[in-house]
């Protein structure tokens, strides 16, 4: 009973999706990611782990005062 109760458990955590599978990473930006700036820069790059689905994604950059 213990063999089968730990197979079973053993199972069904290797049926759980990684959240690595189902969303992009953000990898690397210029400026870096949570950088403070004195000043705007000429351009933000970003580059993430997989391509991103333009319907579903999003980027903002704020002031000081967050907005």
């Amino acid at each position: 009973m213990r063999k089968q109760l730990l197979a079973a458990w053993v199972l069904g955590l290797a049926l759980l999706p990684t959240a690595a599978l189902a969303h992009a990473v953000l990898v690397k930006s210029i400026p870096a990611q949570r950088s403070s700036l004195t000043e705007s820069p000429p351009r933000v790059e970003l580059w993430f782990n997989e391509r991103l689905e333009p319907a579903y994604s999003r980027a903002s950059v704020t002031d000081e005062a967050g907005t």
